[in-house]
């Protein structure tokens, strides 16, 4: 492209702005495109992406887990997990709130289960005309509970490969010959990763009691589509609530966390570090 190049000394020619208000009505035309839809928030304009419902591709009857409440190495721990009014908790339990709840003990693992049914929604973004937010899926895959079970609910141990540590255990339990209608269950995550919490000492103390407040325990439910094995994530929609005791003099526990950011949700695990020197 060539550029021409004026100095003060250049003598320009005399145009009248005979052309002017067509160069007016560009300018705003042009200012137009590029203000409003900075105003209304998108780019482009007109368009927008919506997650929407495509089928059901599964419905499934599944004992979920209220609670599931570790405890410290000769220890305790107790826990309850409140189910709101409307939530499909099994028999009798959907018109009011349901608080269900289970204990274990020296380093053992208890997991409290309501029946539901259950149906699996699959999912996928789509693209519309008109003003809008976009609001695109999260996953392609949601759990929505749509009725009351016929069983429970049922306190349960969980396997843990020793009382000292919550390390390694179980991840989910069989239930499918124990009840009618050979329910499924879910995968967790409750057991002992890291130490994210200070640690818990009764060395030359008394015995110490904890209470904790959880929101969000995450469940994996996997289910088989065009004989392919899927899994999806589910958060249960209501509180969960912990109280743990150490004993007197007795040593020392490593705790994770499980309801820090991006933790799977419940209350504690523990790792003994030792006895009191």
């Amino acid at each position: 492209m060539d550029i021409e190049t004026y100095s003060s000394s250049t003598s320009l020619p005399i145009r009248r702005p005979a052309l002017g208000p067509p160069c007016v009505t560009i300018g705003i035309a042009i200012a137009l495109v590029l203000v409003v839809p900075t105003v209304l928030g998108f780019w482009p304009p007109f368009r927008r992406t919506e997650c929407s419902d495509i089928e059901t591709v599964e419905t499934e009857y599944m004992f979920l887990p209220a609670v599931l409440v570790n405890s410290p190495y000769a220890g305790e721990g107790w826990g309850n997990g409140t189910i709101p009014e409307g939530y499909p908790a099994g028999p009798g339990q959907p018109n009011h709130t349901a608080m269900l709840g289970g204990g274990a003990i020296n380093g053992t693992m208890t997991a409290v289960f309501f029946s539901v049914g259950l149906t699996i929604e699959k999912y996928s973004n789509a693209s519309f005309l008109g003003y809008g937010s976009n609001t695109p899926c999260s996953q392609p895959y949601q759990v929505i509970p749509h009725s009351e079970g016929a069983d429970g609910p049922v306190g349960w141990p969980v396997a843990v490969p020793t009382n000292i540590s919550d390390e390694g255990e179980a991840t989910t339990v069989n239930l499918s010959a124990s009840f009618s209608g050979d329910p499924g269950t879910p995968t967790w995550a409750n057991g002992f990763v890291t130490d994210n919490a200070p640690t818990i000492s009764t060395c030359g103390a008394s015995g110490r009691n904890v209470s904790v407040i959880s929101e969000g325990l995450t469940l994996w439910i996997s289910f088989a589509l065009d004989r392919v094995n899927e899994t999806v994530r589910y958060v249960l929609p209501f509180a969960e609530s912990f109280h743990y005791y150490f004993p007197p003099n007795f040593g020392t526990w490593a705790i994770d966390n499980l309801s820090t950011p991006k933790g799977p949700g419940g209350g504690w695990a523990f790792d003994y570090l030792g006895s009191c020197s």
